[in-house]
């Protein structure tokens, strides 16, 4: 990975609330496949790093990738790129033919 990638990295691992995140992965009793426990912190922001890479490295004409409950993504301007993290609690996607009303 390139410094830039590096520092932006750090600064997305910085600024997002992983206490939050864990708080309300506990209270809810969210877990991973393969645990019966919450992620650690250290394990949320490890999967946000894993991300992170695959965005840089497999996913970016896609310009998004999620698991966990996560979803990085990207966007492309004339002054540079913006990364947006988020975690999800429900999401719906629909698409199909548009059709008259």
């Amino acid at each position: 990975m390139k410094r830039h990638d590096l520092n932006t990295l750090a600064e997305i691992i910085d600024r997002f609330d992983f206490e939050k995140v864990h708080a309300y992965m506990v209270l809810t009793k969210w877990h991973w496949l393969g645990s019966s426990e919450a992620p650690s912190i250290e394990e949320l922001k490890e999967t946000v790093c894993q991300l992170f890479y695959s965005l840089q490295n497999c996913y970016r004409d896609n310009n998004k990738c999620s698991t966990g409950g996560f979803v990085l993504s990207y966007f492309t301007w004339d002054s540079g790129v913006e990364y947006n993290l988020t975690f999800s609690l429900e999401t719906v996607y629909l698409s199909g033919p548009l059709e008259e009303v």
